[in-house]
Order: C-alpha cells, then structure tokens, then sequence
C-alpha cells in the first residue's frame, strides 16, 4: 500500500508540476505583451547567480544580466516614452515537459510564433513590423516549493519583415560565416540598450536550402537529475 501511495504522490506532483510550469510561460506571454519586465524579471530564481537568459543577440547573466534584459533593452510599462508603438507579442505551443526523477528541477521545450513591431530608424512616424517564430528551451527549478525559470534559451527559426514570404530571407545562419559574425557582434554597436555580458552560443534562421540543426533545442528526455544528467543546461 505504501509504494502505490507513493506512486500516487509521484504522479499528482509531476501533474501540479506541469500545470505551473505551463502558467510559467503564460504569465511571461502576457507580462512581455503588457510591457511588465519586472514581471518576465520575477518568474526566473534571481537568487542563484547561475540563473541566465539567451536572446538572439545575446546571453544575460545573473539577476543584474536579466534585469538588463528586460529592463533595459525590451523596456518596462513605466516609461512610455520607449514603449510607445511598440509590441511584443508571442503565443506559445507543443509544450514538452520533463520533470527530474529527483523533483528539483524540470526542462521544458515550447514552439512560439509571434509578431513585433517598434518606429523605424529609417523611415520617421513609420514602424518596423515583423513576424518572428522561435522556440523556448527553459530549464526550471523548484525553490521554497515554487516553480521558478532558471535558464532560458530562445532558438530563433525565422524573422522577417510582415510585406515579406518568409522563402525569400536572405542566408543568415552558421551556414555564411559573414552574416553570422555581423551578426554575432552587431549588438556591440549601441551600448545604451541594454548590453548583454557576452555573445550567443549558437544561432540558426531559417534560408531557402538550408538544413535544420539537430537539436536546437533538444526535446526534453526524462532524466534523474540536473546536475547528474544534464550538465550545462540549455
């Protein structure tokens, strides 16, 4: 009797796990949209020094990198002044979930198309609106008995402007090597918005003929715990 009450428990705890790492990303859908950084900034254990965020231009670390993050450089509701006419908006789906058998952490994969837009820098009064479709890997951990993200990763899959098809992008990806590195270091360029503490560790868009990278992000499997099993993380 007392395995099957344990089996149970086990169950009931991977299930309540699911249903609060699932609202995780929604509360972050809906802080982003609303311009609420400091809402994006709480879900992640600030605590933990360890604890960082990978955007396409770059990798934040520790609570000062993520405040940066989103604080700085995606702008909170509090200063209109930056926020007006822009928008950031992601709808999540295909979650893959895996909690670790040690219940301490869990990885978690989404599939993401979104839509953003901001004033252009070329054009004055005009915005600069884009389709951008990615996918979230997000290593989690409990603390104090609460869900929070620990390592965020966004692996892009294709941008591009709304007036364009998304087969006419131009080669931007590890396949030409000068894109990338414009890429790569064009983020240095304006250190005013938002800086990260040091370039992205891979980058992959979508380009008529290209080949999908393997595992980018990886689907999560079961494993028995982080520090085990999975090393760096995502």
């Amino acid at each position: 009797m007392s395995d099957m009450i344990q089996e149970i428990e086990d169950i009931l705890f991977r299930r309540n796990a699911e249903i609060e790492l699932m609202n995780l990303m929604g509360y972050y859908c809906n802080y982003h949209a609303q311009f609420d950084q400091e809402g994006c900034v709480n879900l992640f254990d600030l605590s933990d020094p360890g604890s960082r965020v990978e955007m396409a231009w770059g990798v934040y670390d520790g609570e000062e990198g993520i405040r940066k993050c989103y604080g700085e450089r995606h702008c909170q509701h509090s200063d209109p002044d930056r926020w007006r006419g822009k928008l950031f908006l992601r709808m999540v789906s295909s979650p893959c979930i895996e909690v670790s058998q040690d219940k301490k952490t869990a990885r978690v994969s989404w599939l993401t198309p979104g839509a953003g837009g901001w004033p252009s820098d070329e054009i004055p009064g005009e915005n600069e609106c884009r389709w951008d479709f990615c996918k979230y890997g997000v290593d989690c951990k409990l603390v104090d008995g609460k869900w929070k993200w620990w390592h965020l990763h966004v692996f892009s899959v294709y941008g591009c402007e709304f007036h364009r098809c998304w087969k006419d992008l131009p080669a931007y990806s590890y396949e030409n090597e000068d894109t990338v590195e414009n890429f790569r270091t064009d983020w240095k360029e304006d250190e005013s918005e938002g800086m990260p503490n040091r370039e992205i560790t891979c980058w992959w868009n979508f380009e008529p003929g290209c080949i999908y990278p393997d595992n980018q992000p990886e689907v999560p499997e079961p494993y028995g715990s982080f520090e085990k099993d999975i090393g760096y993380g995502w």
